[in-house]
């Protein structure tokens, strides 16, 4: 990515493995466990995810563009075409995607601030009532 002009920073957790490996490769960042996740992804203007989950939100709340690439199996691909194909992130089947889709949404414009409005709209008002509603349905464990 350092290549088509971005800097990237690689979230690795408590993955101190990830984490020696990333740091040897010159110029990426990469960062062990982050206590301000809103404030390091605000910094930011695009989430590279790969799983379609809690970090993808955190983004998508903060107003961060989201792009899927590499995704793992399971929930991380699918959540990621489900998300591409409701307009919240795009997903970059390749090098090559995923350079078009950050040209397209680091930089202000009408593409950048839909994705951001959609993603916004699907975490306030009527896009969370449904959330709401599963969360005041008792589980199956629970008293109705």
């Amino acid at each position: 990515m350092a290549s088509a002009g971005y800097r990237p920073v690689v979230l690795c957790g408590r993955n101190t493995r990830l984490l020696r490996e990333a740091s040897r490769g010159a110029p990426e960042h990469a960062v062990g466990w982050v206590e301000d996740m809103p404030g390091l992804l605000s910094a930011s203007h695009a989430l590279v995810d790969n799983a379609a989950g809690q970090t993808a939100l955190e983004a998508m709340a903060v107003g961060v563009p989201v792009v899927s690439y590499r995704t793992i199996p399971g929930h991380g691909r699918e959540g990621a075409r489900r998300m591409a194909a409701d307009g919240l992130t795009d997903h970059a089947p390749d090098a090559a995607a995923l350079t078009r889709s950050l040209d397209v949404l680091t930089r202000p414009g009408p593409a950048r601030e839909q994705r951001i409005a959609t993603a916004r709209a699907l975490l306030t008002g009527e896009g969370v009532r449904p959330l709401e509603a599963l969360l005041r349905t008792p589980g199956p464990h629970e008293p109705a």
